[in-house]
């Protein structure tokens, strides 16, 4: 049952230096392929007509970001379970604090969204202590009612 417990909310309390030295590596050089593709994204932000139009082959640059982010994702799930809301809650927050340049956001996306998992993680180990609480619950604390503000935002948006 803990293994079930562990692969839907994901944590870090079978962590080891030996999964880290797997990790790291592989996730910093996809981060950094992908921040390649930033300039691409800015221009895509305008429309697809108009990335087509600006030289941006669209189709190619959604499908290569795609590989490279379902690739960091298997890593991670891999070594941690599923943590949701870690890629909704951080991008979106980090967007209306610094921006949509995807030059500054991506970075500092991959900042804060660690910095997130650190502060979640210890309040997962510490909260009911001696016990440990999935680190999934309490991102989903903090992502359930953020998904909901962002799920009525784009309903007024339509009506």
């Amino acid at each position: 049952m803990a293994k079930i417990v562990f692969w839907v909310m994901g944590g870090f309390t079978s962590a080891t230096w030996n999964n880290f030295n797997i990790l790291a590596p592989t996730v910093t050089v996809l981060i950094i392929i992908s921040g390649f593709f930033m300039r691409d994204l800015n221009i895509i932000s305008l429309g697809d007509e108009r990335a087509v139009q600006l030289g941006v082959q669209t189709d190619r640059v959604k499908k290569i970001l795609l590989i490279l982010a379902s690739f960091v994702a298997a890593v991670a799930v891999s070594m941690s379970g599923v943590i949701g809301f870690v890629g909704l809650i951080t991008p979106h927050i980090l967007r209306l604090l610094v921006g949509p340049d995807h030059k500054i956001l991506y970075p500092t996306s991959v900042v804060a969204g660690g910095i997130f998992m650190l502060i979640s993680d210890t309040l997962a180990r510490t909260v009911l202590m001696p016990r440990e609480i999935p680190v999934g619950i309490i991102t989903s604390i903090a992502g359930v009612p953020f998904f909901l503000y962002l799920l009525l935002k784009s309903k007024k948006q339509i009506f």
